[in-house]
């Protein structure tokens, strides 16, 4: 009896394992039988029948590459992976939308073309629950909200995708919104664009994280070419935005949202109203580290960034060569707070404020230098009205104006210098500094230069209110209170050069009257570059505090080898 039972176990168990591999690849399905007329839309929708009745994944033999067109959009109702293996592409035949996802729905290795949402949403995919794309290409795909994907309330990520000339009315590449989450990683999205905002990507109440990912040559009506976030979280980290463009925020605009972006440029994207590189409104809140604003353009305000009763903090960020046709051909900031800190911004320009123009507003300067900025009429370096601005270790070097060529500061505003060095600044007025003649204006200056004026003297207008430890190479910086000061002094300093730190600085020469001749009250423990102050008896006056060196003095004596 023991023997049979044996055998039976032994002739029944191939049996059920068999059927148990059968029942676990039962709901996998292949579209076609080798050849490219067999890979129909009705092979499709057969496999895709199979696979959702349980979930499984749909593959393809179709002979070699081949193109499926659908009449008809397809449900995703299960856990479905479908894998082209790089020789499938989808078509929508532009009346059709590829895919409304409401479960889990993975593509890979797979085109999608030619989706049609019409008046609806998404183009190519639709989704209100988890979608994966692992190196997909969506191109030419319409609707009125996302012309390529759709995400609202649901989960999207996306690897080695690639996403170009889709078109909506809003988020012409991607629309994400609604508590949505969406993760991109090494993404393309490139010639998309949005009748009205988002050309490339639009977020509305969503967490998206962008990592590895290039926006070029997206186009909005309104707002946003590259990208627009509206409430939304966003961490943008290596991120390429390039010759995108909109009417506000050529290449980002942000309004009620925390963004935070990190290693990321923006480079050539152009904004007909305002905020070349970056818009950012509503109470936004923004951060910048590692972060290169180049060639932006607007035909108003804010070239590089327009920053509008919002915070936007900037660390190790260069602002070079943007423009603005108005005000702010680096930064415009109106009703909002500024904080820059290792910032450098150089050869921008503007009618008025080349490097930073700020309204009604607050800036704080740390360890920034502005240099080879212009502007036609006030402020080459820095424009201030009805505003709070206060630098520290700041250098102001070569910058231009008709009025100002280096800070001018306008009706109702309070500048302060502290170790701040304004050189080689030319304007036909107030060279280094020129302060508007009226009773709220407010002018400090304590352990600062204000020197070498090419032209225009260093100071013009209205005489600062204190004037503490400070140096200027003419007899035109008055001042009401002070002491400690030098005028018509040569504050003797080498060209601006990189004499260490994240921005350049003008080097005093050994023998500068500037070195040692500050006070310690109100100064800064560091200098520009980062190095500790005091270096010598007393604190040195500019942003550069020269380093003691210690010259050791070796005495060698005699070797004295006893027998």
């Amino acid at each position: 009896m023991k023997s049979r039972l044996t055998l039976l176990f032994v002739v029944i168990l191939p049996v059920y394992l068999l059927v148990g591999l059968q029942l676990l690849m039962a709901d996998d399905a292949v579209v076609g039988d080798g050849t490219p007329a067999s890979c129909t839309e009705a092979a499709f929708d057969a496999a895709l029948a199979v696979a959702r009745s349980g979930g499984g994944t749909i593959t393809f033999d179709c002979g070699g590459p081949a193109t499926i067109t659908f009449t008809a959009q397809k449900y995703i109702t299960a856990s479905i992976t479908i894998d082209g293996s790089d020789q499938i592409t989808l078509s929508g035949g532009n009346s059709t939308r590829l895919f409304s996802n409401d479960a889990d729905l993975t593509l890979q290795n797979i085109t999608l073309t030619d989706g049609f949402g019409g008046n609806g949403n998404g183009g190519a995919i639709a989704n209100s629950s988890n979608l994966t794309l692992n190196n997909v290409a969506i191109h030419n795909s319409t609707a009125n909200n996302g012309g390529g994907i759709f995400n609202e309330s649901g989960t999207a990520t996306l690897t080695d995708v690639t996403l170009s000339g889709n078109s909506a009315d809003s988020g012409g590449g991607i629309i994400s919104l609604r508590s949505s989450a969406i993760t991109l990683t090494h993404v393309a999205l490139s010639g998309n664009s949005a009748d009205g905002n988002g050309g490339g990507m639009l977020n509305s109440l969503t967490t998206a994280s962008l990592t590895n990912v290039t926006f070029d040559g997206n186009v909005a009506g309104f707002n946003g070419g590259g990208i627009h976030n509206h409430a939304s979280v966003v961490t943008l980290t290596d991120v390429m935005i390039s010759d995108n463009s909109a009417d506000d925020g050529g290449g980002i605009y942000n309004d009620s949202t925390m963004a935070m972006l990190t290693d990321t440029t923006l480079v050539s994207n152009s904004a007909s109203g305002q905020g070349g590189g970056i818009y950012i409104t509503d109470s936004s809140t923004v951060t910048l580290t590692n972060v290169t604003l180049s060639g932006n353009l607007t035909s108003n305000a804010g070239g590089g960034i327009f920053n509008n009763s919002s915070t936007t903090a900037l660390t190790n960020v260069m602002l070079n060569n943007n423009s603005a046709n108005a005000d702010g051909g680096g930064i415009y900031n109106v009703s909002g707070a500024v904080l820059l800190t290792n910032v450098t911004l150089s050869g921008n320009s503007a009618d008025d404020g080349g490097g930073i123009n700020n309204y009604i507003g607050m800036a704080t300067l740390t360890n920034v230098t502005l240099s080879g900025n212009s502007a036609s009429y006030n402020g080459g370096g820095i424009h201030s009205q009805s505003s709070t601005t206060t630098l520290t270790n700041v250098t102001i070097s070569g910058n231009s104006a008709h009025t100002g060529g280096g800070i001018y500061n306008f009706t109702s505003s309070a500048i302060t210098l502290t170790n701040v060095t304004v050189s080689e600044n030319s304007a036909q007025f107030g060279g280094g500094i020129y302060n508007f003649p009226v009773p709220d204006n407010h002018l400090t200056l304590k352990n600062s230069i204000v020197a070498s004026s090419v032209s225009g003297g260093d100071c013009a207008g209205q005489a600062a209110d204190e004037a503490f430890f400070s140096l200027w190479s003419d007899d035109s910086c008055a001042f009401v209170t002070g002491s400690g000061n030098q005028p018509n002094t040569d504050p003797l300093l080498e060209p601006l050069a990189d004499n260490g730190g994240p921005t350049l600085t003008h080097m005093p020469l050994p023998d500068s009257p500037a070195i040692d001749a500050g006070t310690d009250e109100g100064a800064p423990t560091t200098d520009q570059r980062g190095l500790p102050r005091p270096s010598g008896p007393a604190y040195d006056i500019g942003a550069v505090e020269v380093q003691l060196t210690t010259n050791l003095l070796y005495v060698y004596l005699p070797v004295v080898v006893k027998p």
